[in-house]
């Protein structure tokens, strides 16, 4: 470490392990943290009736300011048990306890929150800050409706010592900080046009500790500067409002190319918030048992008996195009969480792990039909068990595999059926109502049920050959 006093000279490290998992030493001058600070003290200012609660582990950046803030200005700093950033409850008791009037939350910690029957009896509160991961509308209506105080959504990675639709603006910059929304080029975008979030300024990170490569890759020279001025690459995308603030779109790695469409998780999760029942919900893409990639959607629900998968996905449709729709649902209790109480989406269970989410209980195939769709739809969704209304979508199903349902139902009951269709119908019961629809003549029937017979026994043939020894059993 080095010594001195100067602005340059190293303040801290704190390790950050960001999307890659390998922890990153980030190091923080005293010019940052004055900056910082003093910005901060500024724009929210405290006084000695202010008490501000030191919830949040030492070793993430977020603890700086509460450290700082009340012993600059002269407030008081409450040092919370340990634990109280991972408990609502806990965090509420001591919130009235020692009376405090400012907070910082994750969104994460804020859903609960503002579920907690005592919340209403934080009287003394009148600030909260909330960072970390995305503000929904949703959430900042939903703590309103409980207290009056005056929420600030605060945005900043480690590297930078700052807080510089569906989520709320993360606002404007910090004093001497600069934010920068560019494309792929490094060219400004106008206002409205989404793209890659960077910072400069007072603020940034002297670099990685002992990661010369790491540091060249993500600070890089400032292309409108000059001077040796440096940008920081965020990694998140984002966009410039009319009035100038910014709205916070998402990390970039979370924009998804899918079945030809680009797909934004970031949107689909939001849209689930707004769901009167849902507390919580993550997006991620995993790939099936055949390599297929496809969107699985972690819920948190409110109430003991949550939506359908169904209910869920109908609630969508008036919310997002018809090619976000496509996922599986998993209904969590909680969300796995990290030590800095945000959301660990590595540690979310594969749905391959779990039995697939029904709309109703099992209900066995009734005739030769349905036990002729229900034969197609295990075979190339390769699933052990398919009830009659079990959603198509629900089991894991997505538009490639609908075109191979398609071409097998045109085979085995010789009948003209889109995708279109299938998208309708998505239950074996309801497919079935559809294909008797078209049986002009009761006695026409007969035909197709010795195709379908037929059919059924040819699947069950190449079942047979495929659970042979030399060859991978579904």
């Amino acid at each position: 470490m080095e010594g001195g006093e100067g602005s340059e000279n190293l303040a801290y490290v704190i390790y950050t392990s960001g999307s890659t998992g390998r922890p990153k030493g980030v190091m923080i001058s005293h010019g940052s943290l004055t900056n910082h600070m003093r910005w901060m003290l500024e724009t929210f200012p405290l006084n000695d009736s202010d008490v501000v609660l030191q919830k949040t582990p030492f070793s993430f950046d977020a603890a700086v300011w509460e450290f700082y803030a009340p012993l600059l200005s002269g407030a008081r700093l409450a040092l919370a048990r340990p634990g109280t950033h991972l408990d609502s409850g806990a965090l509420v008791e001591q919130m009235i306890e020692r009376r405090v009037s400012v907070l910082q939350v994750v969104p994460t910690l804020l859903q609960m929150l503002v579920e907690e029957p005592g919340l209403g009896s934080c009287r003394w509160l009148r600030r909260v800050f909330c960072g970390g991961e995305a503000l929904t509308t949703g959430l900042a209506r939903r703590l309103a409706e409980r207290v009056d105080v005056e929420l600030v959504n605060l945005y900043g990675p480690t590297e930078t010592t700052a807080e510089p639709g569906r989520t709320v603006p993360i606002g404007r910059p910090v004093a001497n900080t600069q934010m920068y929304v560019l494309d792929r080029r490094q060219r400004v975008l106008p206002a409205g046009v989404a793209g890659e979030l960077y910072v400069s300024g007072a603020g940034l990170a002297r670099g990685y500790l002992n990661r010369p490569e790491l540091t060249a890759e993500k600070f890089q020279p400032h292309p409108f500067i000059g001077g040796g001025a440096r940008l920081y690459r965020t990694g998140d995308m984002a966009r410039h409002l009319e009035d100038g603030r910014i709205e916070f779109l998402g990390r970039a790695d979370e924009q998804v190319k899918l079945r030809g469409y680009r797909i934004e998780l970031g949107e689909i999760e939001a849209a689930l918030k707004e769901h009167p029942s849902v507390r919580e919900s993550v997006l991620l893409v995993r790939e099936d048992g055949s390599g297929n990639k496809q969107l699985v959607a972690y819920v948190v629900c409110r109430r003991k008996e949550p939506p359908t998968a169904g209910r869920l996905r109908e609630f969508l449709k008036e919310r997002l195009p018809e090619h976000m729709l496509h996922m599986t649902f998993v209904m969590l209790d909680t969300m796995p969480l990290t030590t800095s109480g945000k959301i660990d989406r590595r540690m979310l269970p594969d749905p391959k792990s779990l039995a697939p989410s029904a709309a109703e209980s099992y209900i066995a195939p009734r005739n030769e039909v349905e036990r002729i769709i229900t034969d197609i739809w295990q075979e190339v969704l390769k699933v052990e068990r398919v009830g009659v209304n079990d959603n198509f979508f629900d089991l894991g199903g997505h538009s490639l595999l609908m075109f191979q349902i398609q071409g097998k139902l045109r085979q085995a009951f010789q009948t003209d059926l889109s995708t279109v269709d299938l998208f309708k119908y998505p239950s074996v019961s309801s497919l079935r109502e559809r294909l008797s629809r078209e049986e002009i003549e009761p006695t026409s029937f007969e035909p197709e049920q010795d195709r379908a017979r037929k059919q059924r026994e040819a699947i069950n043939r190449r079942k047979r050959s495929a659970e042979e020894p030399g060859r991978r059993a579904r």
